[in-house]
C-alpha cells in the first residue's frame, strides 16, 4: 500500500520494480467517492461536483476536499414545476424498480406522479426507476454509461428564461451562452456536446474542456492539454481581447503519474454584463424595476427605471441608495438615441457649418480686396498732390546724372499728355482699358529705365486728377 492508500501489486525484474495491478485505479473507483447526488469525474483535478439543483450537505467538509457527505436538493421534490435534468454517459447505482413501458414519455410520466421517484432511465425497452438517493455517480463513463434523467425543481436550474440549459453536470449561469437563444450574445463562446454532456470553451487558438463554473465569483476553469515534454507550450492560450474574458490564474499540472499528457488548469473570469437585450416588455420580467426601451446604439434593452442603476455583478436593477459607494459615484446612464436620428442631425450641422464658413471667407476676401484698393489709392494720393509738382521735379534735374544723356523734356511732356488722355475715358476702376492705353503711350519711358519713377509719378498725378 502506498502513501495515498492505494493497494499495489509490483513484480521485480532484474533491477527494477514493475507495477502490475493497483486499486483503486483512479479517484472515481472508490465506492460512492462523491457521496449521494455527487458526481465524480476523473478528468477534473477536483473530481467531485454536486449535480445542478443540488448543494453540498456539509459545505465545510466539501470545500476541504472531503466529499463523502455528498449533496442535497435545493428544493423539496414533488413540486408542480418539477422537470428533469438530462445527463449523458453516466455511471450510477442499480435501479430500484423496472417496468416494461412502451416509450420514454410513459416512463417520464410515471416518475412525475410518483413523489418518491428520484430519476429514471430507458434501457432495452425497460423503464428504470430510482426511488432512493442516487449514489456512485460518475460522468463521462464510456463503459456502458446510462442516459439518466434526474428529477429537479425547474426553478433550481433556470434562474431566468435567459439562462441556457445545463450541459451535463455544468450549470450555465447568465450571461454565459451556449447558443443564440440564451445568455448574452457577447458571451457566446461555449459549446455543449449533447451526446457526452461535455462543455467546451472556444478561444482564438482552440477549444478547451470546461472543468467547472463558479457563478458567485464569475469565473470558470478550463483544461489546457499538451505533451509532458512540451513545456514550451505552457501559457500559449490566446483569448480574444475584444470579448469580456480575462485569464486570472494558471495552475500547472505537476502530478507525478505516468501519463504522457499534461493537463494544466486555467481560471478565466468574465466581466459583468450590460443590461439584457429585449424585444418586448415580457423579456424584462426576470429583471424587476426595468422596462424594454431603445438604447443609444439603437438596440432595445431592459433599462432600469428612475432611481435605479444596473448592477452587472448581481444581475439586477438596484436602488441607487443601496449601491456600494463606488457605483453610486458613477455617472448615470444617459438616454440613448438611435443612429437613424443622430446621423441626420450631425449631417445637417456639418452642412450648416460649411456654408457659414464659406460665406464668412468670401466676405473677408472681398473686404481685404476693398482695403487693398483703398490703401493703394491713399498711398498714391499722398505721394503727389498736383501735376505741377511732377513738372517741378522733372525741371529740378533730380533724375539727371553726370555722364548720362539728359532727358528730352519735350518728349516727356508728350508722353505725359498721352497718359492724361488715357484717364479721360472713364472712371479709374476700368483698369483693363487704362493698361492698354498706358502701354501705347509710355513706350519712350520704357526704353529709358531711369524714368520708371517718372511714369509712376505721372500715374499718381493722373489719379489725382480724377
Amino acid at each position: 500500500m502506498n502513501y495515498t492508500g492505494q493497494l499495489e501489486y509490483l513484480t521485480w525484474d532484474k533491477d527494477h520494480w514493475y507495477l502490475i495491478w493497483w486499486v483503486p485505479h483512479d479517484k472515481c473507483s472508490i465506492s460512492n467517492a462523491c457521496g449521494n447526488f455527487g458526481s465524480c469525474n476523473n478528468n477534473d483535478r477536483i473530481a467531485c461536483n454536486c449535480l445542478p439543483g443540488f448543494k453540498p450537505t456539509n459545505p465545510e467538509n466539501w470545500n476541504s476536499g472531503d466529499f463523502f457527505s455528498g449533496c442535497t436538493r435545493n428544493s423539496a421534490p414533488c413540486g408542480k414545476s418539477d422537470t428533469f435534468l438530462s445527463l449523458k454517459m453516466m455511471k450510477v447505482s442499480d435501479p430500484d424498480q423496472l417496468f416494461e413501458l412502451k416509450n420514454e414519455t410513459e416512463c417520464r410520466k410515471y416518475c412525475l406522479i410518483n413523489c418518491q421517484c428520484q430519476a429514471y432511465s430507458i434501457s432495452n425497452d425497460l423503464c428504470e426507476i430510482w426511488t432512493e438517493d442516487l449514489s456512485d455517480l460518475q460522468e463521462e463513463y464510456a463503459n456502458n454509461g446510462r442516459n439518466l434523467s434526474v428529477r429537479v425543481a425547474k426553478s433550481d436550474i433556470e434562474s431566468s428564461v435567459r439562462n441556457c440549459e445545463p450541459c451535463g453536470t455544468n450549470m450555465i449561469p447568465y450571461p454565459l451562452s451556449t447558443g443564440p437563444n440564451c445568455g448574452d450574445s457577447m458571451y457566446f463562446n461555449f459549446y455543449c456536446n449533447t451526446s457526452s454532456g461535455q462543455l467546451s470553451f472556444k478561444a482564438l487558438n482552440g477549444t478547451y474542456r470546461v472543468a467547472s463554473i463558479n457563478a458567485s465569483t464569475q469565473t470558470f476553469v478550463i483544461q489546457v492539454k499538451y505533451g509532458r515534454y512540451d513545456r514550451n507550450l505552457r501559457g500559449m492560450l490566446k483569448l480574444n481581447e475584444s470579448l469580456p474574458f480575462n485569464r486570472t490564474k494558471w495552475s500547472a499540472d505537476d502530478s507525478s503519474n505516468y501519463s504522457s499528457e499534461v493537463k494544466d488548469e486555467v481560471e478565466i473570469s468574465w466581466n459583468p454584463p450590460q443590461e439584457p437585450t429585449c424585444t418586448s416588455f415580457k423579456d424584462c420580467k426576470d429583471w424587476p424595476n426595468s422596462k424594454c426601451n431603445v438604447a443609444r446604439d439603437g438596440k432595445r434593452m431592459c433599462l432600469c427605471n428612475q432611481d435605479f442603476r444596473w448592477n452587472g455583478s448581481t444581475l439586477n436593477c438596484t436602488r441607487e441608495s443601496d449601491l456600494p459607494r463606488g457605483l453610486q459615484e458613477l455617472p448615470k446612464r444617459k438616454k440613448r438615441f438611435p443612429l437613424s436620428v443622430v446621423v441626420p442631425l450631425i449631417s445637417v450641422f456639418a452642412i450648416t457649418c460649411t456654408i457659414t464658413c464659406v460665406y464668412v471667407w468670401r466676405r473677408k476676401m472681398a473686404q481685404e480686396e476693398e482695403n487693398r484698393r483703398s490703401d493703394q489709392r491713399n498711398r498714391v494720393l499722398r505721394t503727389l498732390d498736383t501735376e505741377k509738382h511732377v513738372k517741378d521735379m522733372i525741371d529740378s534735374g533730380e533724375f539727371r546724372e553726370e555722364g548720362e544723356k539728359g532727358i528730352d523734356l519735350d518728349e516727356l511732356r508728350e508722353t505725359e499728355i498721352a497718359l492724361s488722355q488715357c484717364f479721360t475715358y472713364g472712371p479709374v476702376d476700368e483698369m483693363s482699358f487704362y493698361k492698354s492705353c498706358l502701354e501705347d503711350s509710355n513706350f519712350w519711358v520704357r526704353e529709358n529705365g531711369d524714368f520708371f519713377r517718372i511714369l509712376a509719378l505721372t500715374n499718381a498725378t493722373l489719379f489725382n486728377n480724377e
